[in-house]
C-alpha cells in the first residue's frame, strides 16, 4: 500500500512539474503564445489517440466544427506565422494517427484479436491513403506534408471504426454528436448574420493568412463563415444537417415523442436559415442531393431509377454545356430570377443568391470535356509534360476536371470499375437488412450524406481534398463499411455454427446406428 502511495505521489509531482514547465515554456519561449500552446496540444492529441483512441475519434468530431475558431484566436498575439497554423491544424490528423497506432499496438500485445477482417481493413485503409497521396498533385514543403497528412489520415476510419465502434449504437452516437456540434455552428452563423464579424475575426481576415478576406468586399451581403474556414463549407454541412435533424437515430430505433419531433423541426429550420445566410449555392445542392438520395433509398426500384437519372442528368448537363454557354443561358436565367423576386425590393442576400454568372467557370470546364481533347490525358498533365498548360486557360472548377488534370482518366476509370462493383454488392446487402432496423436507417443516412458531399464536387474541384469534407466523407463510408463487415462476419459465423451442428448431428446418428447394430 505504501509503495503504491509513493508511486502515485511521484506521478503527481511529475505531472505538476511537467505542467509548470509547459506554462513557462509557452509564456517565455517567444513567438506566438497560442501557436506554441497549439504545438503542445498537437503532441497531446497524438498521446490522447494513443491512450484513449475511442475518445480521440470523438474529439476529432469537435475539431471539424471548431478548429478554425481556435485558429483565429491566435490573432490576439503577435508573431503569427504560417507554421503556427500548421500546429493547430495538425491536431485532428494526429488524434487519428494516435488512435491508429493504439489499435496496432493493441494487436501486438494481443489485447485486440487479429483476424483476416482486421488485416483487410488495414490494407484497404493503406490503399486509400496511397490513392489520396497520388491525387494530391504538386505541393511542396510544409504544404506537401500537410496535404499528405490531411488527405490520408481519415482513410483509416475503415480500420478504426470496426474496432472502436463495433455496435450500431456506437455508430449511431457518432452521428448524433455530429448533429449537436453542427447546431453550434448554425447558431454562431446567426451571430455573423445579425451582428457581423467580431473584431478579432476582422483582424484575422486582414492578416493575409486566409483567402476569406474576399468576403469583406460585399458588406451588405457579408458571407459569414461561423466557426469554420469558409462560407462554402458552412453551407455544405448546414444544408446536409437538415436531413440529419429529420432522421431520428434513437437507441433500438425508438420513435421520438411529439416534443422531440418539434425540437427536431426547429433544428432543421435553424440549419435551413444558417445555410441561406452563407449565400453559397453549391452547399445547398449538397443538402438537396443528400435528401433526394435518402428518399430514393426507400426501395430498390427507386434507388436504381434515381442512380440512372443522376448519371443521365450529369451527362446531359455536360453534353449541353456548349449550347448553354453559347446561348448565354445563365445570364438570361439570372435576369428572369431578378425580375421575379427582386423587381420591387432591395435585399442584398437575395440579390447575391440569384447571381448565376459565378457558375461560368464550372460551365467552361464542362465545355472543355466535350470540345478540348487536351483535357483527356491518360495519366494527367504532369505525366504528359503539360504542366505549363494548366494555367493557359480556365480548364474548370469541378471535381471531374480537377481529377483529369491531376491523375488523368485511366486511374479514375479503374477505380470507378471497382467502386461500381462495390456499390452493387452494397446495394444487395443493404436491401436485405430489416426494413425497420436501426442499422438500415443508419446506413441509409450515411450513404445519403456521402452522396451529398460528392454532389458538391460538381462545383468544387477540391471537395474531397479539403478538411473537413474529406473527414466526413471517409467517416460516412466507414460507418457503412463497418456495418457491412459486421453483417458478413455474423453471417459466416452463423454458417460455421450451423455446419458444426450439422456435423455433430451426423456423428450422433452414425454412433446411434453403430450402437443398434
Amino acid at each position: 500500500m505504501n509503495q503504491n502511495a509513493i508511486q502515485k505521489l511521484l506521478l503527481l509531482i511529475l505531472m505538476i512539474g511537467g505542467a509548470l514547465w509547459l506554462v513557462v515554456e509557452i509564456l517565455t519561449g517567444g513567438g506566438n503564445t497560442l501557436g506554441k500552446f497549439y504545438l503542445f496540444s498537437a503532441i497531446g492529441a497524438f498521446v490522447t489517440g494513443l491512450v484513449a483512441p475511442r475518445f480521440a475519434v470523438v474529439v476529432s468530431l469537435f475539431c471539424t466544427t471548431y478548429i478554425d475558431l481556435l485558429k483565429r484566436l491566435m490573432i490576439f498575439d503577435s508573431y503569427l506565422s504560417y507554421i503556427d497554423l500548421y500546429y493547430v491544424l495538425g491536431i485532428p490528423p494526429l488524434l487519428i494517427a494516435g488512435a491508429v497506432l493504439s489499435v496496432i499496438l493493441g494487436v501486438i500485445v494481443r489485447k485486440i484479436n487479429l483476424d483476416r477482417y482486421l488485416v483487410a481493413n488495414f490494407f484497404l485503409s493503406c490503399g486509400l491513403f496511397g490513392l489520396g497521396i497520388f491525387a494530391i498533385g504538386d505541393s511542396t514543403g510544409y504544404r506537401s506534408l500537410g496535404d499528405i497528412v490531411n488527405q490520408g489520415a481519415y482513410a483509416f476510419f475503415f480500420f478504426l471504426l470496426p474496432v472502436l465502434f463495433k455496435t450500431v449504437d456506437d455508430r449511431r452516437k457518432l452521428l448524433n454528436w455530429m448533429l449537436f456540434l453542427f447546431l453550434g455552428v448554425a447558431i454562431y452563423m446567426f451571430r455573423h448574420r445579425y451582428f457581423g464579424l467580431a473584431e478579432f475575426e476582422y483582424r484575422y481576415l486582414l492578416s493575409g493568412l486566409t483567402i476569406e478576406k474576399r468576403i469583406l468586399t460585399d458588406q451588405e451581403a457579408l458571407r459569414g463563415f461561423s466557426t469554420m474556414n469558409g462560407a462554402a463549407v458552412v453551407s455544405v454541412f448546414t444544408s446536409m444537417m437538415i436531413l440529419v435533424s429529420l432522421v431520428p437515430l434513437k437507441k433500438d430505433n425508438q420513435k421520438p415523442e411529439l416534443l422531440q419531433w418539434i425540437g427536431r423541426i426547429i433544428m432543421a429550420i435553424i440549419f435551413l436559415l444558417a445555410s441561406y445566410y452563407t449565400v453559397s449555392r453549391g452547399g445547398w445542392f449538397c443538402g438537396i442531393g443528400a435528401i433526394l438520395t435518402y428518399v430514393l433509398l426507400s426501395s430498390r426500384k427507386l434507388s436504381v431509377v434515381g442512380a440512372g437519372a443522376a448519371v443521365a442528368g450529369v451527362g446531359l448537363l455536360i453534353g449541353f454545356a456548349p449550347f448553354i454557354q453559347k446561348d448565354r443561358t445563365l445570364e438570361k436565367g439570372e435576369k428572369i430570377l431578378k425580375d421575379m423576386f427582386l423587381s420591387n425590393q432591395h435585399d442584398a442576400f437575395a440579390e447575391r443568391a440569384v447571381v448565376l454568372g459565378t457558375a461560368n467557370d464550372r460551365l467552361q470546364g464542362w465545355v472543355n470535356l466535350t470540345q478540348n481533347p487536351q483535357i483527356w490525358q491518360p495519366f494527367g498533365f504532369k505525366a504528359a509534360g503539360m504542366e505549363d498548360n494548366i494555367h493557359d486557360l480556365v480548364w474548370g472548377h469541378d471535381l471531374i476536371i480537377d481529377t483529369l488534370i491531376t491523375v488523368g482518366w485511366v486511374p479514375p476509370l479503374i477505380l470507378g470499375m471497382f467502386a461500381f462493383w462495390g456499390v452493387m454488392r452494397a446495394q444487395r446487402w443493404f436491401f436485405q437488412l430489416p426494413s425497420r432496423s436501426l442499422e438500415r436507417k443508419l446506413v441509409r443516412l450515411s450513404f445519403a450524406l456521402a452522396i451529398g458531399i460528392l454532389v458538391g464536387g460538381l462545383g468544387n474541384g477540391q471537395q474531397l481534398r479539403v478538411y473537413p469534407q474529406n473527414f466526413y466523407f471517409y467517416l460516412f463510408l466507414g460507418i457503412i463499411y463497418t456495418s457491412y463487415r459486421n453483417s458478413i462476419r455474423e453471417k459466416r459465423s452463423s454458417q460455421v455454427s450451423q455446419d458444426l451442428v450439422r456435423r455433430q448431428d451426423v456423428a450422433d446418428n452414425r454412433r446411434a446406428i453403430e450402437a443398434s447394430i
